[in-house]
């Protein structure tokens, strides 16, 4: 056997690709996960502080709470495990969290703001919706940067956004027996 024969081995081992470590957990997305499962906690935490309504058959004010802090749990944690095990897998490379960008926040944060702020004069439709159309301006323009308000797009969101605020506005005052201000709408 010669030296080359006895190397040929040895050079195909290393060129074989071995067992892939798993990439780091990003400090900022486990960040992210515990974030919103702290939220989740005071959501939960805030939910038990409402009275009890004995022998509602719809659950009560509790129920749509409490459903959505388990989902919050839920999706916090599971970000945090999806972090720990390699990171957010359908994240684009790209992606930092010091790539911020400041356009879409704003749409997200006036649509919020707007909807807190005119809900009791306009009513729960208006505002929703409003903050529905302002939100999906904002996710737009994370998506594509530079692409602009489309006037189309806003009567077609504003349409949408009308037609699930009010579907949510029925849901809460006839099925779930909260009350939400009708606004502008008396004869919701």
């Amino acid at each position: 056997m010669t030296e080359q024969d006895a190397a040929a081995p040895a050079q195909t081992l290393q060129g074989e690709p071995g067992p892939v470590a798993p990439p780091p957990a990003v400090a900022w997305q486990i960040a992210v996960g515990v974030v919103i499962a702290v939220v989740a906690v005071v959501l939960a935490w805030a939910t038990w502080q409402l009275p009890a309504q004995p022998l509602q058959l719809d659950g009560g004010a509790r129920l749509v709470p409490g459903l959505c802090a388990g989902v919050l749990v839920l999706c916090g944690g599971w970000l945090v495990w999806e972090a720990l095990h390699g990171g957010w897998r359908h994240l684009p490379a790209s992606t930092s969290a010091a790539h911020f960008q400041i356009t879409p926040w704003v749409w997200v944060t006036a649509g919020l703001l707007l909807c807190a702020l005119l809900i009791r004069q306009s009513g729960f439709v208006c505002a929703a919706a409003l903050c529905y159309v302002l939100a999906l301006q904002g996710l737009r323009a994370a998506e594509q940067p530079g692409l602009g308000v489309r006037g189309i797009c806003l009567v077609t969101d504003g349409a949408i956004g009308l037609l699930l605020a009010a579907v949510v506005y029925v849901l809460f005052t006839k099925v779930l027996g909260i009350s939400l201000p009708a606004g502008w709408l008396p004869w919701m």
